[in-house]
């Protein structure tokens, strides 16, 4: 069909601008200039404020009315630099400033009179020591010094508030030059001002590299003729259709010698004084990093060769004027017919003769580019007048300059020149879905189809030979998706597909298949292949979803696959190789999800590019390349094309500056970022902690990557890479001076040679400083003597009270009969209680009165007064001949015990007593000091610590029974005796001198100490003695409290022995050897020598130790390491880590081999039989992992960790030897993280499903329920198996979804079965923990009840007995609310976990599962029988119904059955089946049925239903909620 059609808007992006805006600290948009400091900086005037760049962030310096040293006004309308020491500042309103760039200050400068146009400055420019400035009223002559000014050209004709653009230039022959309203002016180094030309306005001035003045004006560009007074226009030569597009507002010239001018308004012109030519850049909403505002005020270019374009609304942007190294193409149609997304994506790239591209798009288009005119032409109707057109998927050359085209409904041949397209209906290839094409050397065609492997197709006769995959058939490819094909120098033809690499000979037809394996690391790194290349020198390259891998090819045929991509790439992450394109000088090219890296096949060095190098996108297509005639490459991605030259991409050799950019200690600013000066050195104090630096380079390339690396000479022994990041934090340096270096690359990764360094100087402390210490023991001198005579004064006061003391005691005396006592009278008559007693409430006299008190309640307590009352009663009875009497009385609203002693005093004359009069004491602080007392004596005679007492002679005054039962001696024996009783020979005596030196001078000493006993023993005691003073503060006696520490103290020994070695062997264990391992690598890095870790395992040693007995294994294990010591000799270190693993580590070493050696001695060793008994001699081999310090790690951990992952390689390759770690076997890693992708949308792409595994009934023969298992079938990587998804599902929260979509798919299942009859099924579900503990189950559980219709009791859930146990409080809340909804609880895998009878008998469960790991060796081992029998008997004892999992064989089921199992699942009954299948298997089941015999096991061991997941150890991988 041939078509004629209208040509679409291209656009191409030769520019990246990137924006330094209001997210880097701008605080205004509006810029109105630019300079760069002699330090690289970046300065930006605004009219919001003054603005320092760094590279990373802006630092504004704005007006503050508080502060009178900040700037006069925050609208900066000029900048001008003073060679390096200061940048003069105009401003809008506030005249001029000066900011010194030495110390920061500023000084402000007033204007030559108080109107506006006086003090508005529109250009500034330092010339010959005085500063010329440019207002709106005119050109003036400032001394900057006096602050004199003159007027030299006044613009007073200017209008009120009207802004004149002026501009001040100095050329490098000495001449200044002043453009403005009256033209432009020359001043020459005398002052004299002189127009030269016309009176036009001039708008900017610049001079060239070549000496050239070129003017800006309103009506074009003009540069000086030679002859000085002429201008000559040089642009643009014809008047354009705008009259107001050619007003140059600003000039600048680049390294390439080009000239920017802004044409404010209307962009940039980017203009050849050599050719005359204009390119314009304008503004482009629709195109990313285009010239973001085409109103431009002010132009830079930095010393780095960037240009800086200052606009009017949108600040700042930055873009390398030499172009992107990459041309980004896109079709810029208004109208586009699908999305417009897939419209921009260009899924594949071909050129035809004539040069034009050929381009597939992701909408269904059919695009033809023409380069030249730089148009699209869209001829998607070629194809067809299908409403919906076939999409193009590949191109490939075919004769007579046509192009055979690939689509989605089978294959087109085009005719670039006629425009013509004619599908090829080939017999055998109908309608095929098309993905790939390769053009053999005999011009037939190779295709692969996407779903349907592959296709040879021979033009000249019409034969099609088909090359399909077939599932499991060596003979047929590894996957029905074919991504790419090519053919190799030796005729063998490469087809990569979803699943693995195949190659195909044709003469044979044999298909040799190559994949990933983990235990290889020689193998193809990734299954799903994307892209394949024959390079110039006949090497093939292959480009999968983990890398860039090259095929090598051994004599003998085999083929293995390097990986050079690895380890070489800043970013640890492997891209994915989309296509693969080969320039000159040995580089190849790949698109890949990160942006285009180009790679020296040579010296395998790589260089990646980004957005700011031009990218359409950071994602390419996989196959969407070509390689032009010209020798261009293109790369098609999700937004368009890539067009780029090759051999014009090289590095940069600019060395930008390196600056310290601040420092702080702690929170506070050492060195504070907006300091306007370098730091010269760093002097922190003693307590600087916290030291923070931060350091960048002055690079402002829009696609620096710059890289930084430091070291703080002093402290660090290597440079430190810190990557991109620009902050250095170092913690509690130590006293002392350092220096600090740093260094960085160039925006291309070359490491710049220029280093930054800062001395800095840590304070040692102050008390250190020998003035410090002189005062300090001035300052305690005299302290002691203030000290000595305040104690002197104080005692010779103290003196003085007592004697007064003494003197009122006397008075006292005379006054009082009896101190300290009352008096009393008791009328038996009247029953009134005369009382005088000293009257304490006269406090303030010198001298105390007597109170009288007359009472007719005695005040005594009740319980007290029945025995008062009897004891004056004998008295008057005569039976005493004394009134006594102890109890309590209530004296001033309080109880207080009285001792009361009185006689009769006054009889009536029939001799009647009348009157008792006596005394009374207080007696209530003598009966609690006797309590006290009591309590005290006590307490010492209850204590397990011994206590003794004893004088200032140390001679023992006083022991408790403790103390006998400790020394042996009686208190009889040591009482007078000295206390050097008790001295050992541990001590010298000069140690218990010490103590009893140190008791005397301080009052106290604690310690541990030796003592002996009576018997001569000596134990170990924890000493206490400290001095008791008495009542006159005065030394007593001193109290010591003793405690017998000797059982602790050898405990403690025990503790240490066994926190540090293994109780069985001997041997050092893991904690000991981790700090064994860390002292060795500080050695090590010290002495820069090696070590090695082996790791060993025995091999089989479960197998031994499960024959002979665990004590058998248990002289094993000593035997081994018995002989792994003899093996490596005392001078290296042998651990047991537990169970069967040892291991060895080795110091000092010079060479790997010595670490080999080693290993082999280890295996040699173990050759012999290892004599456990006189019964049984053993011969065991280990396996062994090594990793090196510093080969493959530098931390113990990962050190360990490596030697453990080589030791699992030895392992695998057959035991019995050892492994050398390689980077190569942690390739799992990057498989897990390929899965856990790809699960994110598991869901949405409909990639699960259930299986489902009967359950029999032994007692009712009947199937009773079925168990939901899940499975994953993923489009892109095949199957997978549940113990690798689940796991991962778990750690990112994705198994909430995957379980609440699994109990509804269950629930709607069951519901259909039950619509079939089958309405006496159950339904399994497993739960995961997170569903348990995280999500909302229960009600989870009654919506899917509710929207299925399936009755609670025919539900049942399955948990762990771990997940139910690891959070028993938790758990049980959630249990109890699914048990009350009616559905069935059961515990999974019963016999893994750790389960507490006591709690499980407490849950709502109704069903127990006993594990495989029981039912598995049934009639062959006693034990698992016996724990079998037990837990259904105890099962059944609890009420609950016990399923057992994993039953393989009749002989099994029929144990159980005699045991009294409810129910059995597994292999022997059936294999987990599809929902149609387990409905046909249930319904034609019958008794007669049951198998007769064992199932063969060998495609899934575990025997769970968790079919595919191989011999994991674990049943319930394969389950729908938790991987156990």
């Amino acid at each position: 069909m041939a078509l004629a059609t209208a040509p679409a808007a291209a656009a191409t992006r030769d520019f990246y601008f990137s924006r330094l805006g209001s997210e880097r600290g701008l605080t205004q948009n509006t810029v109105t200039a630019m300079v760069q400091d002699p330090q690289g900086f970046v300065w930006v005037a605004t009219q919001g404020g003054l603005h320092r760049y760094d590279g990373q962030r802006y630092l504004p310096f704005r007006h503050n009315p508080r502060d009178p040293q900040s700037l006069p006004d925050s609208n900066i309308t000029a900048l001008a630099l003073e060679g390096g020491r200061a940048l003069w500042v105009g401003t809008s309103s506030e005249y001029l400033s000066r900011l010194d760039l030495g110390n920061g200050k500023i000084r402000r400068y007033a204007a030559s009179a108080p109107s506006h146009p006086h003090r508005q400055v529109v250009a500034v420019l330092p010339y010959r020591g005085l500063l010329w400035v440019g207002t709106t009223a005119g050109l003036e002559r400032l001394n900057p010094d006096s602050g004199t000014r003159q007027t030299v050209l006044s613009l007073q004709s200017q209008p009120a508030g009207a802004t004149s653009r002026q501009t001040l230039l100095a050329t490098r022959d000495g001449m200044a030059w002043y453009g403005g309203p009256l033209g432009l002016h020359r001043i020459d180094p005398a002052g004299t001002v002189q127009r030269v030309g016309p009176q036009e306005p001039v708008l900017s001035l610049q001079q060239d590299q070549a000496g050239q003045l070129w003017v800006g004006r309103s009506d074009g560009l003009f540069r000086l003729h030679s002859n000085g007074r002429d201008l000559v226009k040089a642009w643009p030569l014809q008047a354009p259709a705008d009259p107001a597009a050619t007003s140059v507002r600003a000039i600048a010239q680049t390294p390439d010698h080009r000239l920017w001018l802004s044409v404010y308004g209307y962009g940039l012109r980017r203009f050849d004084p050599a050719t005359g030519n204009a390119e314009e850049v304008h503004e482009e909403p629709r195109i990313e990093a285009s010239l973001p505002d085409d109103a431009v005020n002010a132009l830079l270019v930095d010393r780095g060769g960037m240009l800086w374009v200052g606009g009017q609304f949108r600040g700042v942007a930055v873009a390398d004027p030499r172009g992107t190294r990459f041309r980004y193409v896109f079709n810029l149609e208004h109208s586009r017919p699908r999305s417009p997304a897939a419209a921009d994506s260009i899924r594949t790239i071909a050129q035809s003769e004539d040069g034009a591209l050929w381009l597939g798009t992701d909408n269904t288009r059919l695009l033809r580019y023409e380069l030249a005119e730089d148009r699209f032409d869209d001829l998607t109707p070629l194809l067809g007048d299908q409403a919906t057109p076939p999409r193009v998927t590949a191109f490939a050359p075919a004769t007579a300059g046509e192009l055979w085209v690939a689509t989605d409904v089978g294959l087109y041949l085009l005719d670039p020149q006629r425009r013509e397209a004619r599908h090829l209906a080939v017999t055998g290839m109908e309608r095929q879905p098309m993905r790939s094409l390769a053009v053999a050397r005999d011009h037939s065609l190779w295709i692969g189809s996407h779903g349907n492997g592959a296709f040879h197709y021979v033009p000249e006769s019409g034969k099609v030979t088909h090359y399909r995959y077939r599932e499991n058939d060596p003979d047929g490819l590894s996957f029905p998706v074919v991504h790419a094909i090519v053919e190799d120098r030796h005729g063998h033809v490469w087809i990569g597909t979803g699943d693995g690499l195949d190659v195909l000979d044709p003469a044979t037809g044999k298909v040799r298949h190559f994949r990933h394996d983990s235990n290889n690391p020689a193998s193809l790194p990734g299954n799903r292949v994307r892209a394949l290349h024959v390079a110039r020198d006949g090497t093939l390259w292959v480009g999968t979803h983990a890398g860039l891998s090259r095929v090598v090819e051994a004599a003998d045929g085999g083929v293995s696959f390097a990986h050079p991509l690895t380890g070489t790439l800043n970013s640890d992450m492997v891209p994915v190789v989309f296509a693969i394109a080969e320039g000159p000088a040995g580089r190849l090219w790949l698109s890949t999800q990160a942006g285009i890296i180009s790679f020296d096949m040579g010296s395998e060095r790589t260089r990646s590019y980004g957005l700011a190098d031009g990218l359409q996108d950071l994602e390419f297509h996989g196959g969407s390349m070509a390689q032009l005639g010209d020798g261009r490459i293109v790369f098609g991605g999700v937004r368009g094309l890539n067009l780029f030259d090759p051999t014009r991409i090289v590095d940069s050799d600019y060395s930008a500056p390196i600056k310290l950019l601040g420092a702080w200690v702690g929170s506070e600013a050492t060195a504070e970022p907006r300091a306007l000066w370098q730091q010269t050195r760093l002097d922190l104090p003693d307590a600087a902690g916290l030291l923070r630096l931060r350091i960048g380079s002055l690079d402002f390339a829009p696609a620096a990557g710059i890289r930084y690396r430091y070291r703080m000479d002093g402290f660090d022994k290597d440079w430190v890479d810190n990557g991109s990041g620009q902050d250095v934090t170092y913690t509690r340096l130590p006293a002392g001076n350092y220096t600090f270096l740093a260094q960085a690359t160039n925006r291309d990764g070359v490491w710049n040679e220029q280093t930054l360094e800062i001395p800095v100087r840590i304070a040692p402390p102050l008390w250190r400083h020998p003035l410090v210490t002189a005062g300090a023991v001035l300052a305690a001198l005299a302290l002691a003597l203030v000290l000595a005579w305040r104690r002197h004064r104080d005692r010779r006061r103290e003196r003085g009270y007592f004697a007064q003391i003494r003197e009122r005691d006397e008075r006292l005396k005379l006054a009082l009969w009896a101190s300290g006592e009352q008096f009393w009278d008791y009328d038996l008559d009247s029953r009134v209680l005369r009382r005088t007693r000293a009257d304490d409430q006269a406090g303030l006299t010198p001298d105390l009165g007597v109170q009288t008190l007359v009472d007719s309640n005695l005040q005594i307590h009740p319980e007290d007064q029945p025995q008062a009352v009897e004891q004056l009663k004998r008295h008057l009875r005569g039976d005493a001949a004394l009134f006594l009497s102890e109890h309590r009385v209530r004296e001033d609203n309080k109880w207080v015990w009285m001792r009361a002693r009185g006689r009769v005093v006054e009889r009536s004359p029939n001799g009647r007593a009348l009157r008792v009069a006596g005394t009374a004491r207080d007696i209530t602080a003598n009966r609690s000091a006797e309590r006290d007392r009591l309590i005290a004596g006590q307490v010492l005679n209850s204590m397990i610590e011994a206590v003794a007492v004893f004088d200032r002679e140390f001679q023992f005054v006083s022991v408790n029974p403790a103390f006998t039962r400790m020394t042996g001696y009686a208190d009889s024996e040591v009482i007078g005796r000295p206390t050097r009783l008790l001295d050992s020979d541990q001590h010298d005596p000069a140690f218990y001198q010490h103590v009893r030196s140190e008791l005397r001078r301080n009052g106290r000493w604690s310690g541990e100490i030796w003592q002996q006993r009576k018997n001569g023993d000596e134990f170990l005691c924890w000493f206490q003695g400290s001095e008791v003073l008495d009542s006159s503060g005065q030394h007593g006696h001193y109290v010591a409290v003793l405690g017998d520490i000797t059982d602790q103290k050898r405990a403690e020994q025990e503790l240490r022995y066994l926190a540090n070695y293994d109780t069985l062997t001997s041997l050092p264990n893991r904690a000991l050897l981790s700090e064994r391992l860390s002292r060795a690598i500080v050695r090590a890095r010290r002495h820069g020598s090696r070590i090695a870790m082996l790791f060993l395992d025995l091999d089989r040693f479960k197998d031994i130790n499960d024959s002979l007995g665990h004590a058998a294994g248990d002289r094993i294990l000593r035997a081994a390491a018995i002989r792994l010591q003899q093996a490596v000799g005392p001078q290296h270190t042998v651990a047991r880590l537990g169970g069967d693993e040892f291991t060895v580590l080795l110091e000092n070493l010079e060479h790997v081999e010595q670490a080999e050696q080693v290993a082999r001695d280890v295996l040699v060793a173990f050759e012999t039989p290892l004599d456990i008994d006189q019964r049984h001699d053993v011969v065991i081999s280990p396996s062994i992992g090594i990793s090196l310090y510093p080969d493959h790690a530098l931390v113990p951990t990962d050190l360990l960790k490596h030697a453990d992952t080589a030791m699992y390689q030895a392992k695998a390759a057959g035991r019995r030897t050892f492994m050398r770690y390689t980077e190569a076997m942690d390739v799992e890693i990057r498989g897990r993280a390929t899965i856990s992708a790809a699960l994110r949308g598991v869901l949405d792409r409909n990639e699960l499903r259930l299986v489902f595994q009967p359950k029999l009934s032994l007692d009712q023969s009947r199937i009773t329920g079925v168990e939901a298992l899940l499975r994953w079938r993923s489009f892109e990587l095949g199957d997978i198996s549940p113990a690798q998804f689940i796991p991962l599902a778990e750690e990112s929260g994705l198994i909430l979804d995957i379980g609440e979509w699994a109990l509804r798919e269950a629930c709607g299942v069951l519901k259909r079965w039950r619509h079939n009859g089958l309405d006496q099924l159950t339904m399994a579900v497993n739960v995961s923990s997170l569903q348990l503990l995280r999500g909302n189950l229960p009600k989870q559980v009654a919506r899917a009840l509710v929207e299925s219709g399936v009755p609670p009791e025919m539900l049942q859930l399955e948990l762990t007995e771990s997940v139910i146990m690891a959070n028993a409080g938790q758990t049980s809340a959630t249990l109890d609310a699914l048990r009350s909804l009616g559905v069935g609880l059961a515990i999974d895998d019963f016999g893994t976990g750790y389960s507490s009878l006591a709690y499980l008998k407490r849950l709502p469960i109704n069903t127990l599962k006993i594990d495989k790991e029981f039912i598995g060796d049934l009639t062959r081992d006693a034990d698992d029988e016996a724990i079998t029998t037990t837990v259904i008997a105890m099962a059944h004892s609890l009420g609950l119904t016990v399923i057992a999992e994993g039953v393989e064989t009749e002989a099994q089921m029929q144990f159980l059955r005699g045991r009294g199992c409810d129910e059995i699942q597994g292999y022997w009954l059936a294999r987990p089946l599809e929902a149609a299948d387990c409905l046909a298997f249930i319904r034609a089941w019958t008794p007669q049925s049951m198998p007769g015999g064992s199932v063969a096991t060998d495609a899934d061991p575990a025997g769970s239903g968790a079919a595919g997941t191989g011999p994991t150890g674990n049943g319930s991988v394969g389950k729908v909620g938790s991987p156990g």
